[in-house]
This record gives structure tokens, C-alpha cells and sequence, in this order.
């Protein structure tokens, strides 16, 4: 699946994957954010910086997409160009709004970012996460993460580092 990623959808499930519009979704896209994040942890001033000013992922040549369904962002997920210089990109700020859960968005989400990886040449990308996030670890488990030692995290709350190679 190759493509423009300007819009990407599910018909039978009304949820589209569109680019990030700082104007439509800067709202949408902290909301969600924070909302996952003060459900197990706390926000850090970190995640402030990125939730603050999303533009920068995109201007540092990263992407952020979002899920809408029936109109309202409901999703997201950064693919942020990596400064470790042993990856290309890190999957981040992966959120999808608990009400809507179970419809296939972060398979969505992921796919999107994952095709976008390989298409601007990535060929290895990682995440930081949780022990406490099972159904997130499943789901990166399911695309090809696989768990390599912590040595160094983004964040308090990271405890499992995981990299995927893009073929």
C-alpha cells in the first residue's frame, strides 16, 4: 500500500488517516495525547514541548497523522525523524480517544506510519513504551517490533524499547 498520505480510508468503518493540519488538529492532537498519557503516568515537561508545538516534528522532517471519525480527530501518531543516528525515525505520540477503541485505528495509525517510514527510505525505526500498555505492545508485536535493551528513554514512564527493520 504506497501512496499519497493526504487521505487514507476505511469505508466501512468511516475513519479516514490524514496529515496533520496544525490549524484543524493542534487541539485534537494534545487532547488525545494527554488524555492516554494521565490515565497510568503523568505528563512530563517533554511531552509539553512536543503537545506545545507539534509543528516542529513536521518541520524537522517528521510527520504526524491523525484518525477522524465522522468528523472528529479521534487518533494519532507521530513518525519523528530520529536523532540516534542508528535509526531513521521514532514511532511517537501514539494516542487513540478510549471512547473509540476496538475499531482498527491504531492498526490504521500504525500502517500509516510505517508506510510513510518506508517510502522516505527508512530502514530501522523504534518507540519507547510501557510494561502497563499491553494491548500497544501487542499491537507493535503484531507489526514487527521487537524488544531490545533499554539504555537510555525519552521519558520516566519508558521501560521497553523496541525497533522494527523496514524491508
Amino acid at each position: 500500500m504506497t501512496g499519497d498520505w493526504t487521505k487514507r480510508s476505511n469505508p466501512t468503518q468511516e475513519v479516514s488517516i490524514v496529515l496533520f493540519d496544525e490549524k484543524k488538529h493542534h487541539n485534537a492532537y494534545k487532547a488525545l495525547n494527554v488524555q492516554w498519557i494521565s490515565d497510568l503516568f503523568t505528563v512530563e515537561e517533554s511531552d509539553e514541548k512536543v503537545l506545545n508545538h507539534p509543528e516542529k516534528i513536521t518541520e524537522n522532517g517528521g510527520y504526524i497523522f491523525m484518525a477522524e471519525y465522522e468528523g472528529k480527530a479521534v487518533g494519532t501518531c507521530s513518525l519523528v525523524k530520529a536523532t540516534d543516528p542508528r535509526y531513521d525515525f521514532e514511532v511517537a505520540k501514539f494516542a487513540v480517544d478510549n471512547s473509540i477503541r476496538g475499531k482498527g485505528i491504531g492498526k490504521m495509525l500504525m500502517d500509516a506510519c510505517i508506510e510513510k517510514a518506508h517510502e522516505r527510505n527508512g530502514k530501522r525505526i523504534f518507540l519507547e513504551t510501557n510494561h502497563l500498555l499491553k494491548a500497544a505492545i501487542h499491537l507493535y508485536e503484531r507489526f514487527g517490533f521487537i524488544r531490545i535493551p533499554l539504555q537510555h528513554a525519552g521519558h520516566e514512564r519508558t521501560d521497553i524499547l523496541m525497533e522494527k527493520t523496514i524491508a
